[in-house]
């Protein structure tokens, strides 16, 4: 047991309909993917999250 209640591996977060940071950040190259993001928690929620931000960023990043 770990009594984080803001985790959720594989699953829906308990915080479902909270606000939580954006993906893209005010400081340029820096990115937030995660449980803990908008994207929200559980793995059918994150990988596409990540998936979709990596496109994002190679069409802010052309070249790069």
């Amino acid at each position: 047991m770990t009594h984080l209640e803001h985790h959720a591996f594989g699953g829906l977060a308990p915080v479902m309909g909270a606000w939580r940071p954006p993906h893209q950040t005010p400081i340029a190259g820096l990115w937030f993917i995660g449980a803990q993001s908008e994207s929200g928690g559980g793995m059918n929620n994150v990988i596409p999250s990540a998936y979709k931000v990596a496109l994002k960023i190679n069409v802010l990043s052309p070249g790069a």
